[in-house]
């Protein structure tokens, strides 16, 4: 047996024979929690407390490709303007913007790369990139560097020409096109996989992310952009974290003034998160980061691309299971999450991960179940949301989040309740600085309950009105599902004490 499965057999053991004399019955499985622990509980939403000052906003993964259906843009974009994203991931290939020599590696003349801005899929990056503008919406910008799509002779990061050619290509996306949206440049992808060749240890990785700083700096793009990474991948209990925390704590111990913004990508299991394992290690990475880095604790911490190690898009479990993540990544000031993937077509991978596949049968017409939950994320968590504290968990799988932003002398306020178990919770959530009354609008994600329009978008189920917040609204969760609870949209604002 390899040594992960080994330390995963080590955990369960351990986790069922604490659930055992701790009173708790669980099994093993996607919203499997049977729990003898309270399900009336009180939840307490501390609007003084605060868990982040601003955070960042839940994202989704958008890269440049050639789209199938001619009315991709029109249906694409009345999906994105509901979800109202903060950022996005864009990742693209840098053969997609620079020219070929006779030997298929990139074209430089006089020591400068060749770019070609009229191909195909540059053509869709644009349109891209002109949404993200108009809607102001954030963008990570990157490149891969695949040994499954090989650039001719350019393989290695080390490569000096791999710097020249990806800061040239910032440089004229920000000052020539105008694209001041790209608020973040990420390195790479992954380089601690053992799928990832063009990196092969961390010392070539601290070249390569040298010679890259090197570039973006000589063009003045460090004061307009934050230098981002590593990428790293892991952790779940199937693969040994240990390295995914070497990459993270070498990056932020021995590199700290390269990244001005640091991130990892992690994809748990489902039963992982319904456990809580994503608030505890976020927790923990993220105190780890503000002691080795000085300035550690002013850098934001992403999860730029998330999603289950044991997926399943086309279940409904799946959009409580990511919505429970969420929830997990907020009450630990994580700075803000990205999702893989928006459109399944974008690397035709089987089975999809995306919200949507459209070079399917069925193509755009057919959104997986877990759009409607993380839609919700974005449009009702916005950049700018003051996450606040709601206490520790008031059931066995439930977890619970809250965000208040400013509007006028008052405040929106958002609230998500996820019920990753399959028994029933009845809880009352209380704000004690509230001091008016509120309306609410209420979303519910349930097998049976997720009421859409016509447009296959998240509807109000019901609108809350004269709620006195101060001494609470009740809720039932009648099982494993999402409720979310807004003044955004709708809603009136709530005045606070703090």
């Amino acid at each position: 047996m390899r040594a992960g499965t080994l330390k995963l057999a080590f955990l369960l053991v351990l986790i069922w024979l604490a659930m055992v004399f701790a009173g708790t019955a669980y099994a093993i499985g996607p919203g499997a929690h049977v729990g003898t622990t309270s399900r009336n509980p009180s939840v307490i939403i501390d609007t003084g407390t605060i868990i982040n000052s601003n955070f960042k906003g839940f994202g989704v993964e958008w890269d440049p490709y050639e789209p199938a259906e001619s009315s991709y843009w029109t249906t694409i974009y009345t999906r994105l303007d509901f979800m109202k994203l903060s950022f996005i991931r864009c990742m693209n290939y840098t053969q997609n913007y620079t020219q070929k020599d006779s030997s298929g590696a990139p074209l430089f003349k006089n020591g400068k790369p060749v770019y070609d801005w009229n191909t195909s899929t540059m053509k869709t990056a644009f349109n891209l990139l002109d949404y993200c503008k108009a809607n102001n919406i954030q963008v990570t910008w990157g490149d891969w560097l695949d040994d499954t799509r090989p650039f001719g002779n350019l393989y290695w990061y080390t490569d000096p020409r791999w710097s020249q050619i990806v800061a040239g290509a910032l440089d004229y996306l920000i000052n020539t096109k105008g694209y001041t949206c790209i608020k973040y440049y990420n390195f790479g992808n992954e380089p601690n996989g053992w799928w990832t060749q063009n990196c092969p240890n961390l010392s070539a990785y601290k070249k390569s992310v040298g010679l890259v700083q090197t570039q973006l700096n000589n063009r003045g793009l460090l004061q307009k952009i934050k230098f981002s990474g590593p990428s790293a991948y892991g952790p779940n209990y199937t693969y040994d974290p240990a390295d995914f925390y070497e990459w993270l704590n070498w990056v932020s111990s021995q590199i700290p003034k390269v990244f001005q913004s640091y991130d990892f990508h992690w994809y748990p299991n489902s039963w992982e998160v319904s456990w809580g394992c994503v608030r505890t290690s976020m927790q923990t990475k993220r105190a780890t980061l503000n002691k080795m880095d000085p300035n550690g604790k002013y850098k934001d911490l992403f999860v730029l691309e998330s999603g289950l190690n044991d997926y399943d898009t086309s279940q409904f479990w799946y959009g409580v299971t990511m919505a429970d993540y969420a929830a997990q990544a907020m009450q630990v000031g994580v700075a803000g999450v990205s999702v893989w993937l928006l459109d399944n077509a974008m690397y035709c991978q089987n089975p999809s991960w995306g919200f949507w596949d459209s070079r399917t049968e069925s193509g755009l017409e057919h959104i997986m179940p877990w759009f409607y939950p993380w839609s919700l994320l974005s449009r009702l968590f916005p950049r700018g949301s003051v996450i606040v504290s709601t206490g520790s968990d008031p059931a066995s799988g439930v977890r619970v989040a809250a965000m208040k932003i400013p509007n006028g002398s008052n405040f929106d306020m958002t609230f998500v309740v996820a019920n990753n178990s399959s028994s029933p919770v009845s809880l009352t959530l209380t704000v004690p600085s509230a001091q008016g009354p509120a309306t609410l609008n209420q979303y519910n994600y349930f097998q049976d309950d997720m009421p859409t329009d016509e447009n296959g978008l998240p509807k109000v189920e019901t609108v809350l009105t004269n709620v006195n917040l101060s001494t609470g609204v009740p809720l039932n969760l009648t099982g494993l599902g999402v409720v979310f609870l807004s003044t955004l949209y709708g809603g009136t604002p709530v005045p606070l004490s703090n």
